[in-house]
């Protein structure tokens, strides 16, 4: 049932399960190997399996050049909240957008943000709206959760110029800057998935913590462009326009 879908290496799709019907909650990964893996997330559907398909040329490549690193994909993907209202609506998502800097970025139409009722999570959704991340609103003991496909990182605005961070809220913060796009790594490591998509801009900035600065030197040598680091004492979701102009000068 599932092996003419088409999926690259390395991605990860959410689909309506052809074994239950459960809308979104097919997840579906193909491995560096080539090998597809699909598991169903409803708890009344035991839909799940692996299967060896025929590997790139790519693929082979990378075997051949490290035979001993094998590459892994987490595969659990949780399904996008079915459930959503507009984050003003809520008055403590409303506010968590205002004293973050990210209504400016919403208002510009650079990121759709939702409120998901039921998670009590603000989300922030990537430019496909394939994939989002929730920040927590009550006492999650993961203050971040990421939903669908957000393999890429999340960009926000519109410019040549990306400027690397750590979470999203701070990529809104970027975004109110001219030309500087914010790129959201969703945690603080530059992936193969992020690295493909940095071709597009013409210059990057990576802006951690001061603590991080070891951090910034290793992944500044690991992307596929240049990348000027900047460190920070601050907090960049804090910062107004001219501090932020003032850290990457």
């Amino acid at each position: 049932m599932l092996k003419d879908v088409s999926i690259t290496e390395g991605a990860t799709l959410t689909l309506d399960c052809p074994f239950c019907g459960g809308p979104k909650k097919l997840s579906l990964s193909k491995t560096l190997e080539g090998v597809t893996i699909w598991n169903c997330y409803r708890a009344s559907c035991n839909a799940k399996g692996n299967r060896r398909g025929k590997r790139t040329a790519a693929s082979l490549s990378r075997a051949l050049n490290s035979p001993t690193q094998p590459q892994v994909i987490n595969h659990r993907v949780t399904p996008l909240p079915s459930i959503t209202k507009s984050f003003r609506n809520d008055p403590t998502a409303y506010q968590y957008v205002l004293d973050n800097n990210c209504e400016e970025a919403y208002d510009s139409n650079y990121i759709n943000i939702r409120y998901a009722p039921a998670e009590k999570r603000v989300l922030f959704y990537n430019a496909r709206e394939t994939g989002c991340v929730g920040r927590s609103m009550a006492n999650h003991r993961s203050k971040w959760w990421s939903y669908g496909d957000c393999q890429g990182g999340i960009h926000v605005g519109k410019g040549d110029t990306a400027v690397l961070v750590e979470d999203v809220a701070s990529a809104c913060s970027i975004s109110r800057i001219p030309d500087l796009v914010g790129v959201a790594l969703l945690g603080t490591n530059i992936t193969e998935h992020i690295r493909n998509t940095l071709i597009i801009y013409k210059k990057a900035y990576l802006i951690l913590d001061n603590d991080a600065s070891h951090k910034a030197i290793k992944l500044s040598r690991s992307a596929n462009i240049p990348l000027e680091v900047r460190l920070t004492k601050w907090d960049l979701k804090h910062l107004n326009v001219n501090q932020i102009e003032s850290l990457i000068q």
